[in-house]
């Protein structure tokens, strides 16, 4: 059965005391030997004076003190360099996630900071080109009053044909109240030659010098009302003509007036745009102003993430380092622990489960971190470890009655499946269901170092 109460002193028998000087040398090489067997949990070969097993059994007391305070010292450092190692190991885990994370950012920066400065240069061009557009307005403007003024000549010159027009109309009017007199006085001409020729015939012979003259008289009426006929023919032209002229101006002022108030909205309009486009181009000129303050400003974070990127990469580097140094200490540790092995001092089993448990929590962040390499397949059940070869062994009924040891059984089985199920997660690539599993591991492992002390100060 393994004893995890503090030893028995062995009972040594005595012998008689002899002359120290024949006895000096057996005495100290029995001593010795005594020390030793009782060191390894023996008894002693042969009997000691009193005296002399007395000293033996206090010297094994201060040996076997000195063992217990060496162990709790050496599973004291293993337990702090394990913690230390996985947090070594958990912040390289964080800084290479977050220098991930810069380098992202960085990226994203510089091609935030190439878009901004493309967009610096596309405001350059919309400044010309706002320029240009202020240039065509003003030149649009001008156009437009031009054409407003010509509009009033076209108007003006349009009321003075139409006053021509109807000063034409009224003087056909007249002239076709000449021409009505003079066809009634070719009429009345016509009249009298008839008349007169009609008397000279009367008058026979005598009178034949009258029907000439009444004869040309008669001719020369009716030229006169064939000349009049056609006066009146073309002043009824004219007449057509005059009334299509003025109705013709009529439509000329309408359109032109249209004009007039097209030009007048297009006139309104242009110096609305002219406004407008003021107003757009001081927003822009500040909108570019905020544009190169904010292209200077990435390129500074730009900078500064890439800085970051290469401390973070710098960082990790020295986390490595420490990981190293970390694990020197760890080899010098388990050297020292081996050494207990063979005097096995007072529960050497549960302050070497202390600091199996804590190796075991910082090979895992070792593997997160990807220091070291760990298959699941190396790691041993609850059962087959060094607590738990001890815990379903000839455990003393003393212990087993503790609340302790029977509240240890689930925490320390959860610390393996965990643990197992890290590793095989992290070996098919899913590291983030590893980390989830490493920190229910960790959660557990604390129940049970909490667990293993209280049997501990039993």
């Amino acid at each position: 059965m393994l004893n995890l109460l503090r030893p028995k002193r062995p009972e040594i028998a005595l012998l008689d005391p002899g002359p120290p000087q024949e006895h000096r040398s057996a005495l100290l090489q029995a001593i010795a030997e005594a020390v030793y067997r009782l060191r390894a949990g023996l008894t002693p070969s042969g009997p000691l004076p009193d005296p002399v097993g007395a000293a033996a059994m206090a010297l094994f007391d201060a040996l076997q003190a000195r063992d217990e305070a060496n162990l709790k010292r050496t599973v004291g450092l293993s337990i702090q360099a394990s913690e230390a190692m996985a947090s070594f190991s958990r912040t390289t885990v964080e800084v290479r996630d977050i220098e991930a994370l810069v380098q992202s950012m960085a990226s994203a920066l510089q091609r935030l900071d190439g878009s901004m400065k493309n967009l610096d240069a596309v405001g350059g061009q919309t400044r010309t080109v706002m320029l240009e557009s202020a240039q065509l307005v003003r030149e649009g403007a001008e156009a437009v009053g031009a054409s407003t003024a010509s509009v009033e000549q076209i108007g003006e010159a349009l009321r003075k044909l139409a006053d021509r027009a109807a000063a034409l109309t009224q003087a056909t009017a007249q002239i076709t109240e000449i021409v009505g007199n003079i066809d009634a006085i070719a009429s009345q001409t016509n009249m009298l030659a008839l008349n007169a020729t009609i008397e000279a015939a009367r008058a026979g012979e005598s009178g034949r010098g009258f029907a000439v003259v009444a004869q040309e008289v008669k001719a020369l009426s009716g030229q006169t009302a064939r000349a009049t006929e056609d006066i009146r023919r073309r002043i009824d032209r004219l007449r057509g003509d005059t009334d299509g002229l003025g109705s013709c101006v009529a439509d000329a002022e309408t359109a032109m007036e249209r004009c007039r108030r097209i030009n007048a909205d297009a006139h309104a309009k242009m110096s609305a745009v002219e406004e407008t486009r003021e107003s757009t181009a001081e927003r822009m000129g500040d909108l570019f102003r905020i544009l190169g303050e904010q292209t200077d400003a990435t390129s500074q974070l730009a900078a500064t993430a890439t800085s970051i990127s290469a401390k973070l990469a710098k960082t990790v580097q020295y986390s490595h380092a420490a990981v190293a140094a970390c694990k020197q200490s760890e080899t010098l540790v388990e050297e020292q622990l081996a050494d207990f092995d063979n005097r096995k001092p007072r529960d050497y089993i549960l302050h070497r489960a202390k600091s199996d448990h804590l190796l075991w929590k910082k090979r895992l962040n070792e593997m997160l971190a990807g220091v070291s390499r760990l298959e699941a397949s190396e790691l041993a059940d609850h059962r087959s470890c060094r607590l738990g070869k001890w815990y379903y062994g000839d455990v003393e009924p003393a212990i087993r009655r503790l609340p302790a040891f029977a509240a240890l059984e689930r925490p320390h089985e959860a610390v393996h499946v965990h643990g197992k199920r890290a590793a095989e997660l992290f070996a098919r690539g899913d590291h983030a269901g590893a980390y989830a599993e490493v920190e229910k591991m960790e959660a557990v492992s604390t129940e049970v170092i909490r667990l293993l002390d209280q049997l501990i100060a039993r």
